[in-house]
């Protein structure tokens, strides 16, 4: 190979490196956020409010396209606020407000800075007065990080992503959002929001446990991590937690299967008569038929 076709290939090596780091998107129907509140309690550290958000609809408001972010936190499904993504910048608007923040931008190198606001959303009664609070904060310059370090490490499914990190604290993840949780692009306190798992198209590709005495899997979000549904031969599972007991039982209660499964299994329920199961995860129940 000439010099000149070398210099021209890793010319399109470079290009083709810039192009693709940091081009995951954070917005798709597919992706599913748990997130946690960590507090300091009577009795030690303690989590509560453990919640899923998730995509909804595009909505049109103050002339631009934004998804709708989905949660549970108050035990139904309701609008926590909205999302919007131009030039791999990430606005969020709060529910009922006409003003939007940069939640992230995932073009930031290390050395530049950055105004965000902290915790645009909060535990419900603390959401009003906190977010006046933070607003001004962001007016005063107060809401100004620097950025201490840019890398690429691989998620759980071994897909390269961009870490960007802010005050040498907390850490934004190209198409996943903060470690602190989606709607939390900063937070200095060492209690409040984590996020503790992160789904992408039913694969968990963030991972990391707070409260070990509880599971990451939400009842009302089991079926993201269980495919496909109906099922002919191969159920394959694919969990936020290294070790998950399963157990498949029949509509009659009969224990037909019962076995301890890391982050990823595959059930063969081939030889199962056709009908309807159910498949019990850490405690929490989820229909399936074979077909």
């Amino acid at each position: 190979m000439t010099v000149k076709r070398l210099i021209i290939l890793n010319f399109i090596l470079l290009l083709f490196s810039v192009s693709s780091f940091g081009q995951k998107k954070l917005l798709s129907e597919n992706n599913v956020w748990e997130e946690l509140y960590w507090y300091n309690g009577y009795s030690g550290f303690s989590c509560v409010d453990q919640h899923t958000l998730w995509i909804g609809d595009v909505v049109q408001k103050n002339g631009f396209s934004y998804y709708e972010i989905l949660d549970n936190i108050s035990g139904e499904s309701e609008i926590t606020g909205f999302i919007r993504e131009e030039n791999n910048k990430y606005y969020f608007l709060l529910k009922d407000l006409t003003e939007e923040y940069l939640l992230y931008d995932f073009n930031l190198q290390e050395g530049e800075t950055v105004s965000v606001i902290s915790t645009v959303v909060d535990e419900r009664e603390f959401l009003e007065s906190l977010f006046e609070d933070r607003k001004q904060d962001l007016k005063d310059g107060k809401c100004v990080h620097t950025v201490t370090k840019v890398e690429q490490i691989a998620d759980l499914q071994g897909n390269l992503r961009k870490h960007i990190t802010l005050d040498d604290n907390v850490v934004w993840i190209e198409g996943i959002g903060s470690t602190r949780g989606l709607l939390h692009s900063y937070d200095s306190y060492m209690f409040g929001s984590y996020l503790s798992s992160f789904t992408e198209n039913e694969a968990v590709v963030y991972q990391r446990n707070f409260c070990p005495r509880k599971t990451s899997l939400m009842k009302t979000n089991l079926e993201s991590y269980i495919s496909p549904n109906p099922v002919k031969d191969i159920l394959t599972l694919t969990l936020p937690t290294d070790n998950n007991e399963i157990k498949i039982f029949d509509l009659q209660g009969k224990l037909l299967l019962q076995q301890n499964v890391g982050f990823s299994a595959e059930i063969n329920v081939s030889l199962l008569p056709a009908g309807t199961y159910v498949l019990v995860v850490n405690g929490e129940s989820y229909k399936f038929v074979k077909e």
